[in-house]
């Protein structure tokens, strides 16, 4: 399943009359990089970006893992809501090696109807 934009941009990268190529790992890359990177935004219950109620995760310091994970549970649900292509979503917090972003996030699950799981790894966005 393709979105519309990435049929859109598809289209305009193709060749004409040329067949074409849709990679789903990097579609769904892509849009979770997006969800990733999103910042918290206020709004009515139900309709703000994260639901969270905490400031973006690079406000923390990157350093207090429960705060991190509390982020990382929001990114579950987001993932589940605005990503159906990716089955049976697990998201971890891993160590970046990074003293100043000691954290990553790691979402996985199974793509498509593939039995096998795919991991897509991502640092936590920088204060902006």
């Amino acid at each position: 399943m393709q979105y519309l934009l990435e049929r859109l941009a598809a289209a305009a990268d193709a060749s004409p009359g040329a067949p074409q190529r849709f990679d789903l790992r990097a579609a769904v890359r892509d849009q979770i990089q997006r969800l990733v990177s999103s910042r918290f935004w206020p709004g009515r219950p139900g309709l703000d970006l994260m639901g969270l109620r905490l400031p973006p995760v690079a406000g923390f310091g990157g350093a207090c893992r429960p705060d991190v994970e509390a982020y990382a549970d929001g990114i579950r649900g987001l993932v589940l809501a605005h990503e159906p292509r990716l089955a049976d979503v697990r998201v971890a917090v891993l160590p970046a090696g990074d003293p100043l972003m000691p954290f990553q996030v790691a979402v996985s699950g199974r793509l498509g109807d593939s039995e096998e799981r795919d991991t897509f790894r991502f640092d936590l966005p920088q204060r902006g």
